[in-house]
């Protein structure tokens, strides 16, 4: 908070030099109790007339880092409408404050002297014509934690880290030659109740930039929301990143689905397929039986075994870890001498004799064995390729 405290100028101190400039040695603060105005103090739920007490405590005002801000402080004509800084400082500036920096004890109070030069011609005349009191600007925080002092003074907050600005040279303090706040007396409102239960405010930083004069009920309020605001941006990060693997998984079941209708539309079969597949299974039957008559044929035999099992016979162990395509081969080697009229005259008894077990045949019924053989071999065909294709 930046506030203003004047004392008037011991007059017993001043001195002119050679060179015209005023030079003192002056009381410029004090310690105890101090009053401000609502308005002053920014206090937005009390009467702007309404008195505050405000404690500037010993430790406080008195602190190294509190005394070691007043040294070389610049001296102004009136406070300016800021605070003075590097920027200001020649335009606002009629002098400087000394370094000898110390603690006086009085009857009347606690103080800090400090020596001080007026340069500024205009200034000096002013002062000559009656301008004759000191105010401090400075910027402190306030601890809105009431109490009572040692004397039994009653306090509704009390002043901390104390840092002097600059130090005004102004017509009329509000209390005679005490320490004060600001330079003029406004209208107070002596009846009025002290100000009490104010909290200390705050700087907090929201996203990296610092936010000055925030109570602890707001505080906590931005907090909450910025804890909400984090957790909120989390559970969204989540679901996005399960919203993308979901896609993914989603993209990689489709290829699958896609493939495996592929696999069912080739795996089809269609009529045609199932004649031509039943001729060449009678066929290889056929051929097995013209090259190895006395070879039995199983019901579980598909045309790879019956071949197999027909080159095997043929060619022994030589043939023992050939693979389908070389048993094939060496199959259709064999059969190529084998004509269609040999294969039509033996086709219906040789498929009889060789699965008509299986079908309820009898050898001497020879064609009904081989039509009976024959549909349940077609219907095992078409069993087996309806699976595959479902």
């Amino acid at each position: 908070m930046r506030v203003i405290d004047a004392v008037a100028l011991d007059e017993e101190s001043v001195r002119i030099t050679a060179d015209g400039y005023l030079v003192a040695d002056a009381r410029i603060a004090r310690t105890g109790i101090q009053t401000y105005l609502a308005s002053e103090l920014g206090l937005a739920d009390a009467k702007p007339g309404q008195v505050v007490r405000v404690l500037r405590p010993a430790d406080e005002v008195f602190d190294k880092a509190s005394m070691a801000s007043i040294a070389w402080r610049p001296l102004t004509n009136d406070h300016p409408k800021d605070m003075v800084t590097s920027k200001t400082w020649k335009r606002d500036s009629i002098g400087q404050l000394g370094d000898a920096v110390k603690r006086e004890t009085a009857q009347d109070g606690d103080y800090i002297r400090v020596p001080l030069t007026m340069m500024d011609g205009d200034a000096i005349s002013q002062y000559r014509a009656g301008k004759r009191e000191l105010s401090v600007g400075y910027t402190c925080d306030v601890d809105w934690t009431p109490g009572v002092t040692d004397a039994g003074e009653a306090y509704d907050a009390r002043q901390t880290n104390i840092r002097a600005n600059h130090l005004a040279l102004v017509h009329r303090g509000r209390a005679g030659s005490a320490c004060r706040i600001g330079d003029s007396w406004p209208h107070r409102d002596d009846d009025a109740p002290p100000v009490k239960d104010h909290t200390p405010m705050k700087t907090i930083m929201i996203d990296g930039v610092p936010v000055a004069d925030v109570s602890p009920a707001a505080e906590a309020v931005i907090t909450t929301l910025q804890g909400r605001l984090t957790a909120a941006t989390t559970a969204k990060d989540a679901a996005e990143g399960k919203v993308a693997e979901l896609s993914t998984v989603a993209a990689t079941k489709d290829a699958e689905i896609a493939t495996l209708k592929q696999a069912v539309a080739d795996a089809k079969v269609t009529p045609q397929q199932m004649r031509d597949a039943a001729k060449a299974f009678a066929k290889t039957l056929a051929d097995a039986k013209i090259l190895a008559p006395a070879l039995t044929i199983s019901d579980a035999m598909d045309e790879a075994a019956i071949r197999k099992a027909v080159v095997s016979s043929k060619l022994g162990d030589a043939a023992k870890d050939w693979n389908d395509a070389q048993v094939e081969v060496s199959f259709k080697t064999m059969a190529s001498g084998i004509t269609d009229a040999q294969r039509q005259s033996t086709g219906g008894n040789l498929l009889a004799d060789a699965i008509g077990a299986g079908a309820g045949a009898t050898i001497n019924d020879a064609q009904t064995a081989a039509d009976k053989a024959r549909a349940a071999r077609f219907a095992r065909f078409a069993d087996a390729h309806t699976g595959a294709a479902a």
